[in-house]
């Protein structure tokens, strides 16, 4: 029904803008029509005097006023000076035509010349051009309020899609910050008036680590923020060997912890251009989401690569994979699997990541199979994107 009523309002709109133009054709065509009688009529007119002042007797005259003529809408009428009729050719009925009737006062004739020349092809023209201008009107209407419509289903659509990501980013953060601050807001009173000494220290364990919750989800929350900006100011030049060894090096001893192997593949030297610190957090989110779901005595293996555009860098672990319906869903705000470890992440690591490679021009992507692990690849373009650089430093 929206739609219906979209494609009736752009139509009417379309078609008064065309009305409007085409009156304006209308009266400028019409005008030139006209004035273009009028030249012919005062041609005719002066081509009917010369010839009734050199033959202004007889069938000579009648001879001379035909030569006249130029089409058979024209025509011309000689009168004595007592309204009398002497010679005719062509067409002199004046119902529906334009007459210029003017004085000749010569020594040798003397009376009234009345030129004419039939309305019938003004009127046939602008008919046909009425007619045109029509046809177009109702094709532009017809076309227009498609494409409009069109058009502004998928603007509205865009618009309701943005509102309902974000009541939705708006509703999980809120849940999110629910059980931190539940969690400091049931310390605090055993803090403020306990007198167990032991009790005190572990409600103010609590609420600092319920703080850090806290700290970490908002860092995450102004994270996605810049991703969705873009890229922008002075881009660095980033050696991609270099920034994942380093990212790779701060997450060894939680891989040892945890059992989990985790190794680097060099390859040649490849160099990327954006914010070091934003491609470190890609890298550095994709391996902390393989560690999470990786069990021990498991292996993630980083590598990369390159082709004529892009860095290629894939985190692959032998996990326990993620299900094909949600191989996208896992790049959704606060999408946690169902088989998530209880308080490990808020849900925005994989968002973050993919936001901040396509800011940078790129894009992550994954496959995996249930039970057979998972395999991220980062692709990030090899030379500064246009639209997010203003200038490049190294």
């Amino acid at each position: 029904m929206r739609k219906f009523k979209h494609f009736v309002l752009y139509s009417l709109i379309v078609g008064a803008a065309f009305a409007l133009a085409a009156v304006v054709i209308h009266l400028l065509v019409a005008r030139e029509y006209r004035l273009n009688v009028a030249e012919r009529l005062t041609i005719i007119a002066h081509n009917g005097e010369e010839a009734v002042e050199r033959s202004p007797r007889g069938v000579q005259l009648e001879a001379a006023l035909a030569r006249a003529l130029h089409a058979s809408d024209e025509g011309l009428l000689w009168q004595d000076a007592h309204g009398r009729t002497v010679a005719q050719s062509g067409m002199t009925a004046t119902g529906n035509a334009v007459v210029e009737r003017m004085r000749v006062d010569d020594e040798g004739a003397s009376g009234w010349l009345q030129a004419t020349i039939s309305n019938d092809r003004v009127v046939n023209a602008i008919g046909q051009l009425d007619l045109g201008l029509s046809f177009g009107i109702a094709i532009a209407m017809l076309s227009g309020g498609l494409i409009f419509a069109w058009v502004s289903e998928r603007s509205i659509a865009r618009v309701e899609a943005t509102l309902q990501r974000v009541h939705r980013f708006t509703a999980d953060a809120a849940h999110e910050l629910r059980t931190p601050l539940a969690v400091i807001s049931g310390n605090a009173d055993p803090l403020a008036f306990g007198d167990d000494e032991t009790k005190r220290e572990r409600s103010l364990a609590n609420i600092r680590h319920a703080a850090a919750q806290m700290r970490t989800l908002m860092n995450d929350l102004l994270m996605l923020a810049r991703a969705d900006e873009g890229v922008t100011g002075d881009l660095q030049a980033i050696d991609v060997g270099t920034c994942i060894e380093t990212v790779a090096a701060s997450y060894r001893s939680e891989a040892a912890g945890r059992e989990v192997r985790l190794s680097v593949r060099s390859s040649a030297p490849l160099t990327v251009y954006g914010r070091s610190e934003q491609v470190a957090r890609i890298v550095g989110n994709l391996i902390e989401n393989a560690l999470r779901y990786t069990p021990p005595k498991g292996t993630i293996d980083v590598t990369w690569w390159g082709d004529r555009r892009s860095a290629v860098i894939e985190v692959a672990d032998s996990g326990i994979g993620i299900a094909f319906e949600n191989l996208e869903r896992i790049f959704d705000r606060f999408w946690r699997a169902d088989d998530a470890r209880p308080g490990e992440g808020s849900g925005l690591g994989l968002a973050i990541a993919r936001g901040l490679a396509r800011a940078h021009g790129g894009d992550v992507a994954v496959r995996s199979r249930p039970g057979m692990g998972s395999t991220f690849t980062i692709r990030l373009p090899l030379r500064p994107q246009r639209s997010a650089a203003l200038s490049t430093s190294s």
